[in-house]
């Protein structure tokens, strides 16, 4: 978002700091674990991803307890896969 939040004046920069901001073609703006399947399902390998989130029940919200658990824990976790992964994890 640091590159482009100038781009999208309709989100508010909060918006981008706190979670994964998605826009799809219709332009309609998605956010956190939703933005996240919606981009993979653009994968027609990963849809499925997007149609379990919408589907199966209980998945929407284990799936977007674990983003905001991850997303308020950023630092740790990125310690962490740096120590897993390394510098470059391509």
């Amino acid at each position: 978002y640091q590159e482009v939040a100038d781009q999208f004046p309709e989100i508010p920069l909060a918006a981008f700091q706190a979670a994964v901001q998605f826009i799809d073609q219709q332009g309609t703006i998605w956010s956190g674990a939703e933005a996240v399947f919606r981009s993979l399902a653009c994968v027609p390998e990963k849809r499925w991803m997007l149609w379990c989130f919408l589907r199966v029940p209980g998945f929407a919200p284990v799936s977007n307890f674990i983003y905001r658990f991850v997303a308020r824990h950023r630092g740790a976790f990125y310690r962490l896969s740096r120590l897993l992964c390394g510098r470059h994890m391509e």
